[in-house]
């Protein structure tokens, strides 16, 4: 018997022809990491003489002499390695065993070398993942063998080395990527499997590329090997590699650092191709969330996600909405969940996939046992009954770490209607729930605000109770838990009761709720299409004033008609409120009712003290009556974002528009489609912000711009894309602006209104002194009272004078020269200069101690010379150069500082010039009337002088219409804008 097995030892010699067989068998491209001469046990004690094929990720048994496979499996196939004596294998994979051996002769540690090579390649693989969730049982005896194989996986490349021997090819070392292509150091394997089959039954390897990423090479592969375990799997499954795939995750993934895999991004493939993409992320760690949204998945990429879900540790978050699942998904999704022991499952979006009462009872089975508790759950448009909505929120109940870990609850477009205790029980425990949305769900609001008070005042900040109705029973009152929750919410942000059917005292309630609460700021309340009415109107007048934590209000559609103009007046007296959407109000008021609430509007955008900073009218039809809102934007210094789209204002609108442009310096963003603006229109629009460098953001105008489309393409495409490179434009800060331009449309309000009324004043006094001069002449007789009057007088004219020329140089006069200017500059400088020194020490100290930290790590490869040759190359490029450090501090911070300052002083100087003119007025204005007196008291002139010196009874109260008119036009009573034409 020893003859015989010696001699047939001898026939398994690895002969060149053997080898070359082998090669041209699997395929030249194939990477062949060792080739084991082995025996065979067969059933009979049947022993035969094999080559055991070591490649990347598959083990091949070939038969001798003439080369071709008996059979292989992938190493994810195996579930038990097995070695009692030091020279037999036992293999297990798919429920099938092969036992090996060797000659006692021969090289005894090659059953080592084998288990080490199959180990190995699972192990870099699939890094930090413990060795028995990827092989069921590894059972080597002698234990000292397992150790000195422990030791040999803690030190792979020492290992490598000893084995090279036997290893026909030698492995090739990690290479840097390119920026052109794949990483090499992230494919361990590029297999593609076509579904012909080769010679003898084997998957054709002709045309397949694999590769083998040295052990130094796995720790760092990006994305934790993603692209390596892939290709693992596209072999495992027999299906192509895309290498689209692994250079989307190893570039684009990794250079945003995202741990959230989306389907979406490779959905443009074929439907199969999604399963080894799934597959990866069984053995995964760097993954934690799985974004499947609107992906229509095959069955065998669903049964592909529910065996992750059952084994993967690491997955955190799961974003399931709209694909298509059923209750029959919903109920392997809960088996999955609660068949993980170590599931790390928190976050679960299954929103609008009718999944219904049936799946909503399966998934609460599993909820109630998620070790770490939900902390997101998104249920909505799901199908659900009061049933199923009571199923979950016990779930929520039941898991007693709930309380602490639920952030996020949608559980809107179900039905809840009166069955509300479950969820209420959930709500009324003190709890971290910080964004709850039951909107659409036809619950009780009343019960619901019952429980939010008992436990969710602490943390809730989002709360949408929109599309819910309160109790419309007759003479039923709003319980007092509503207006408590809203007066005691610590944290509250943002209210939505939109389309709630809100009745007045709701109303009156929901904004004394809010008036009395000192804990909260900034609240953003959306009552819009609750129909509030003319008697809506008069509570919210009433309350607005009081309500100081409120910063966007939106009461849009709610049949307000005319009696918004009162709402926007109260709005004003509120300076805690910043945003507000009037839109859907007036489409069918009278005009004499819009006219009014425009002048309210225009009131408020010209009152000095406004703060509003975003105002909507959308979808208002307001036409012509939109223009006095058009002007005013003029000389508004407040508002930045106003919408208004769907208005039908026409190209005279937007050549207003456009003149408002060229004067207004705050406004950012402007939407305006759906407004009948011609290709004239938007071409004036263009020509208005050529001279406009603040506005940022104007939408595509989509539904203006298509009919333009329809008259003339190529000039509608030329205006737009003018309209979006001016806007561009916008966005990047030059040294555009010194204050000139904004002081002289101030100077151009002022002469355009008060700057007339003091011209008209002071020729009305002149003529009234001369009238007075004339009469004392022609009576030959002075009054020393009326002479100090005129005199008087004429020094006023004189200081009006001064005034004026004063008004219109006047921001030359506070403006600092070019020595200031230039004081201003160098003290930047000297700033960039410093923040250059801090700079690059910072990266001085950073560069020592990357070079500190290699040293230590590498002291062997790190050689004097090498050292110096990084730290070189580190001095070269670890520099921010002092021209980018001036840009950004001179060019980009110092011209928004400017600005600020010109603002400032244009401030300054159009406070002193108002009050100035006004004082001048009132002074004129007086003295006016004291020189018409001193004319009416004099009875001793003769009648002929008396009709030259009085006015008739009609001219005299023409004369003082005018100028009661003339006053009426100052500053503080102009509401028109000088664009008006």
């Amino acid at each position: 018997m020893p003859n015989t097995v010696q001699s047939s030892w001898k026939q398994t010699t690895m002969s060149k022809e053997i080898s070359e067989g082998i090669k041209s068998l699997l395929g030249k491209t194939v990477q062949i990491l060792l080739k084991a001469p082995v025996k065979l046990e067969s059933k009979g004690d049947r022993i035969e003489n094999r080559i055991l094929v070591f490649c990347p990720c598959r083990l091949f048994c070939v038969k001798i002499p003439n080369p071709r496979v008996d059979f292989h499996f992938h190493y994810l196939e195996l579930q038990s390695i097995e070695s009692k004596k030091s020279n037999n294998l036992l293999l297990t994979a798919n429920e099938k065993s092969y036992s090996f051996v060797i000659h006692e002769h021969e090289k005894v540690d090659l059953v080592d070398k084998m288990i080490g090579t199959l180990l190995t390649a699972l192990t870099d693989t699939f890094p930090g993942i413990p060795l028995t969730q990827l092989v069921r049982r590894v059972d080597v005896s002698p234990t000292s063998r397992m150790s000195a194989l422990d030791i040999c996986l803690e030190q792979k490349s020492g290992c490598l080395n000893e084995w090279e021997s036997t290893v026909t090819t030698s492995l090739p070392c990690p290479k840097s990527r390119s920026s052109s292509s794949l990483s090499e150091e992230a494919l361990a394997v590029r297999t593609c499997l076509p579904n012909n089959a080769g010679p003898s039954g084997l998957p054709s390897y002709q045309n397949t590329t694999v590769s083998y990423v040295g052990p130094s090479g796995t720790t760092s592969s990006p994305c934790g090997g993603f692209s390596t375990q892939y290709a693992w799997m596209c072999d495992l499954h027999g299906l192509p590699y895309r290498e689209e795939v692994a250079w989307d995750v190893d570039t684009i993934y990794l250079s945003h650092d995202s741990r959230e895999l989306c389907l979406h991004d490779f959905d443009h493939l074929e439907p199969r191709d999604s399963v080894p993409i799934l597959s990866a992320l069984e053995y995964n760690t760097w993954f934690k969330t799985l974004r499947l949204s609107n992906v229509k998945l095959s069955q065998e990429a669903i049964e592909r996600f529910l065996h992750i879900i059952r084994k993967s540790q690491t997955i955190e978050e799961l974003f399931l909405d709209n694909i298509g699942a059923k209750a029959d998904f919903a109920l392997k999704l809960s088996f999955a969940l609660s068949s993980n022991s170590n599931s790390q499952v928190h976050t679960i979006d299954l929103s609008h996939n009718m999944i219904e009462d049936k799946g909503a009872i399966h998934l609460s089975n599993s909820l109630a046992k998620l070790c770490r508790g939900p902390v997101w759950l998104n249920m909505a448009q799901c199908g659900l009954s009061p049933k199923g909505v009571a199923q979950l929120a016990q779930a929520l109940v039941l898991n007693k770490s709930s309380v602490s870990s639920l952030t996020h609850l949608n559980l809107s477009g179900n039905s809840v209607k009166d069955d509300v205790n479950n969820l209420c029980n959930f709500l009324a425990q003190p709890n971290a729930v910080s964004e709850l949305d039951l909107s659409g769900t036809d619950c009780v609001l009343e019960t619901v605000f019952g429980a939010l008070v008992r436990g969710s005042t602490s943390n809730l900040t989002t709360l949408n109770l929109s599309k819910n109705n309160f109790s419309t029973k007759k003479g039923k009152e709003i319980p007092p838990s509503f207006k408590q929750f809203l007066t005691s919410s610590l944290a509250l942000k943002h209210l939505s009761l939109a389309s709630s059917r809100l009745s007045l005292d709701a109303l009156k309630q929901l904004l004394l709720g809010l008036a009395c609460n000192e804990s909260v700021v900034e609240v953003e309340l959306d009552v819009s299409s609750n129909a509030l009415g003319a008697q809506g109107a008069h509570v919210l007048e009433s309350c607005l004033p009081t309500i100081k934590c409120l910063s966007s209000l939106d009461i849009s559609e709610n049949n307000l008609e005319g009696e918004l103009a009162a709402i926007v007046t109260a709005a004003s007296k509120n300076k805690s409120l910043k945003h507000m959407n009037l839109g859907k109000n007036l489409q069918s008021t009278k005009p004499k009712h819009v006219a009014q609430v425009m002048e309210a509007i225009v009131q408020v955008l010209q009152d000095e003290e406004c703060v509003l900073e975003s105002l909507s009218l959308a979808d208002s039809k307001l036409k012509v009556e939109l223009y006095s809102v058009i002007n005013a934007l003029g000389s508004n210094q407040c508002l930045q974002n106003i919408n208004i789209s769907g208005n039908h204002m026409g190209d005279v609108g937007a050549r207003l528009l456009a003149k408002g442009l060229q004067i207004n310096s705050k406004l950012r963003s402007i939407t305006y489609d759906k407004n009948n603006i011609t290709l004239q229109g938007f071409s004036d629009i263009a020509y208005g912000l050529e001279s406009n460098q603040s506005v940022r953001y104007m939408p595509f105008p989509l539904h203006d711009s298509t009919a333009c489309m329809k008259v003339s393409a190529e000039r509608t495409e030329s205006v737009m894309k003018r309209i979006q490179d001016l806007v561009h434009r916008n966005s990047f800060p030059k040294k555009r602006t010194n204050g000139h331009q904004a002081f002289r449309l101030q100077q151009g309000f002022l002469l355009s209104s008060a700057q007339q009324t003091v011209d008209k004043l002071v020729g009305q006094t002149q003529e009234s002194i001369e009238s007075l001069r004339k009469a004392d002449s022609y009576v030959d007789s002075e009054d020393m009272t009326h002479e100090s009057v005129i005199t008087h007088a004429e020094k006023l004219i004189k200081d009006s004078e001064n005034a004026k020329q004063l008004v219109l140089n006047l921001y030359d006069i506070l403006e600092p020269k070019r020595e200031g200017w230039k004081a201003l500059e160098c003290k930047l400088a000297q700033i960039a200069e410093e923040l250059q020194n801090v700079l690059s020490e910072h990266l001085h100290v950073n560069m020592e101690q990357v070079i500190r930290v290699t040293e230590e790590r590498c002291p062997i490869i790190l050689s004097h010379e090498v050292k110096t040759e990084i730290r070189e190359g580190c001095l070269q490029k670890n520099k921010i150069s002092q021209e980018f450090v001036r840009h950004c501090l001179l060019d980009i911070s110092g011209t928004d500082i400017i600005q600020k300052l010109n603002e400032v002083q244009l401030a300054m100087a159009g406070h002193i010039a108002d009050k100035l003119v006004d004082t001048v007025i009132d002074s004129l204005t007086k003295c006016q009337k004291e020189l018409k007196d001193l004319g009416q008291k004099r009875s001793s002139t003769p009648d002929v002088l008396r009709t030259r010196l009085r006015s008739s009874p009609s001219e005299s109260s023409k004369e003082a219409g005018e100028s009661s008119n003339v006053f009426n036009n100052s500053p503080h009573f102009a509401d028109q804008s000088p664009m008006v034409s």
